[in-house]
């Protein structure tokens, strides 16, 4: 649905050209001139110069699903959907073949119906691919990840650089050491078009911070840092450090709500027992009353379920216990709003593990996320 500026193009299959355009769908230049076209608009786009790409088709992602031996994803609620034929139990399931395609093409099943629900929740098997793949050790598994090389080259369209075994190899020993906190799943920010809502264009301003971050190389996973002033003498290493003061609890006023007023509850899906009481003393400590516990089903991930009318008040609650922006999850049937403590928030006060900085939308390989 992402309206761009696409560029004239030569198809090497057809042997078709195809003008440029002020303005036209970012999937088209696959249709335009092949793989190399889309590349060629996403360095006209950003500003990158991209080296390397991989295309995946249908058969490529029923076959690389097996290859890794299935993927883990996480449901809120149970899926039945005729148009993909995505059939899966509410909670976590392994899928692989079918079952993962229908997960990466389904637009039905999660969010709202569109892309982004859609892409929110190719993200989240992208992420728990990576972690599979980590955990398992397949990178450091030479016949394995040699299985996996021959499956990509057999299956993806890979450019010239890529299409021999061997190279593919030097990537994955590469990739041993990269942490998955700093794999980063991204959305580019984007607004309704105005002439036509059910499309989409850039949000200029924030796509051309994302864009400066990626051509700079920067971690878009750690907030920009701003610059350290000169220490003065008596901030020096010598000096004595000031005494912290305890940071006091906001005010109804600060806030621009009264907590006493919200209702909220704690769901624990944890695991472990008394761990929804723990965070239920955090918020009456923060003068939410009304904070109730209930016990849940286990889930991989921590979120925050948003009822109707509660969409102001959530980002307070998720600062609070440090869940981004992607474990915030609307909710029809949520009575104000509900906590659902995971398997990853077993202890602490805030969740350890970090998302995106700043407002961009996406998740890292590190993060767990269910969908709904």
């Amino acid at each position: 649905d992402l309206l761009v500026p696409l560029p004239g193009c030569h198809n090497p299959e057809t042997g078709a050209a195809s003008d440029a355009m002020a303005l036209g769908q970012l999937n088209s230049s696959l249709a335009n001139g092949g793989p190399g076209c889309t590349v060629a608009a996403i360095n006209e786009l950003t500003g990158l110069q991209v080296d390397h790409f991989m295309m995946a088709d249908f058969k490529a992602v029923t076959e690389l699903s097996k290859a890794v031996g299935g993927v883990e994803v996480c449901v809120n609620q149970e899926v039945d959907d005729e148009y993909s034929g995505l059939k899966l139990p509410a909670g976590t399931s392994e899928i692989e073949g079918e079952q993962a395609l229908a997960f990466l093409r389904t637009r039905h099943s999660f969010g709202s119906g569109g892309d982004e629900g859609r892409i929110r929740a190719q993200q989240a098997f992208l992420a728990s691919l990576a972690r599979k793949v980590k955990s398992e050790g397949t990178l450091t598994n030479i016949p394995r990840v040699y299985s996996i090389a021959e499956a990509v080259t057999q299956n993806l369209t890979v450019d010239d650089g890529l299409v021999e075994i061997p190279e593919l190899l030097k990537l994955a020993g590469r990739l041993q050491q990269v942490d998955l906190g700093n794999v980063a799943f991204v959305t580019v920010p984007v607004v309704p078009y105005e002439v036509d809502p059910n499309r989409l264009v850039l949000d200029e301003e924030k796509a051309d911070d994302l864009f400066a971050a990626l051509r700079n190389d920067r971690d878009i996973t750690k907030p920009v840092q701003e610059p350290t002033p000169s220490a003065s003498p008596s901030t020096g290493p010598s000096a004595e450090p000031e005494p912290t003061e305890p940071v006091p609890t906001p005010t109804a006023e600060e806030l621009g709500f009264d907590p006493a007023l919200v209702p909220i509850t704690v769901l624990n899906a944890s695991g472990e027992s008394g761990r929804g009481q723990e965070l239920q003393e955090v918020l009456l400590g923060e003068g939410y009353t009304q904070a109730a516990v209930s016990d849940a089903d286990d889930r991989p991930a921590t979120q925050l379920f948003v009822g109707p009318g509660y969409e102001g008040i959530a980002p307070a609650v998720a600062e609070l216990f440090g869940l981004a922006e992607v474990q915030i999850v609307p909710s029809a049937t949520a009575i104000g709003l509900e906590l659902s403590v995971g398997s990853d928030f077993t202890e602490g006060e805030t969740v350890e593990t970090e998302g995106i900085a700043g407002d961009l939308r996406g998740q890292t390989a590190a993060q767990v996320t269910c969908q709904s």
